[in-house]
């Protein structure tokens, strides 16, 4: 049996180096996250860094709106700013975070 709920830490963003893949107004990192949860150490398990992007600016007013992003053979970063100009008008308010979920960038 794995640790519980209590025992669990939340992995942290980590800055990337170099410009962000996402473009102006955004800010990139990498998470970290275990490839199998199932068995094993993380260390046999191998791990992965997938890409996440912020917007920046000031305190948001209502949040976040995270966009799980990215699909096969597609890298999500670059489309941010495409992605934002959609989201415009339905999530004024909101901060946009874009999750590559498939870790492609």
């Amino acid at each position: 049996m794995g640790p519980s709920g209590s025992q669990l830490r939340a992995p942290e963003l980590e800055p990337l180096d170099g410009p962000c893949a996402a473009g102006t107004g955004f800010r990139c990192f990498g998470l970290r996250v275990d490839l199998d949860r199932s068995r094993g150490t993380a260390a046999s398990r191998g791990r992965l860094t997938v890409p996440v992007a912020v917007e920046t600016g000031g305190r948001p007013e209502k949040g976040y709106l995270l966009a799980l992003t990215g699909g096969p053979g597609q890298a999500a970063l670059p489309l941010a700013q495409r992605i934002r100009a959609r989201l415009g008008s339905v999530d004024p308010g909101y901060r946009l975070v874009l999750l590559d979920q498939r870790g492609t960038g």
